[in-house]
């Protein structure tokens, strides 16, 4: 976990998405349960942004858009 919060990591991990695709590699189990999870985290955020941006938060949280 510390190798995965440094941005320069070996692994090329940088986001919580790559992250979970990266645990479901080397513990299938585990990384199913941790996407799970993740997929329960639902943060409340009101913002009107442009497509643009709302495709780079979908490739950073690997959430489906609204």
């Amino acid at each position: 976990m510390d190798s995965a919060k440094d941005q320069k990591n070996s692994m090329g991990i940088r986001t919580p998405h790559d992250l979970i695709q990266h645990v479901k590699k080397i513990e299938p189990a585990e990384g199913e349960s941790l996407e799970l999870e993740m997929r329960k985290f639902k943060p409340l955020l009101i913002v009107n942004i442009e497509e643009a941006y709302q495709t780079l938060i979908h490739l950073y949280f690997g959430k489906h858009k609204r």
